[in-house]
C-alpha cells in the first residue's frame, strides 16, 4: 500500500519542501516515518507525484515533504 498525502503546491518551506497535516494523509497515517517515499496529490488540479518524508512534527501534527515538483503530472 502506498501512502498518499494531499498537498498544497503553493505552500513551500525550507528547501522548497511543503507541509501537510496528519489529516491530509489519505491512508496509513500511523505508518509515517522520516525517509519514507509517499504519493502526493493536489485534488483541485488532479496533479500527483512522488515525495519523501523529510520530518514529522508529532506535536503540531505536520509532515514535511520533499516533493519532486518537476515530475508532478495529471
Amino acid at each position: 500500500m502506498t501512502i498518499t498525502i494531499v498537498i498544497d503546491p503553493n505552500l513551500r518551506v525550507g528547501d522548497n519542501n511543503t507541509l501537510a497535516g496528519f489529516d491530509d494523509v489519505i491512508e496509513g497515517s500511523s505508518d509515517l516515518v522520516a525517509g519514507l517515499h509517499v504519493g502526493v496529490l493536489e485534488p483541485e488540479s488532479g496533479l500527483f507525484g512522488d515525495a519523501r518524508i523529510v520530518r514529522i512534527d508529532h506535536g503540531k501534527k505536520l509532515v514535511e515533504l520533499a516533493v519532486d515538483w518537476k515530475l508532478l503530472h495529471v
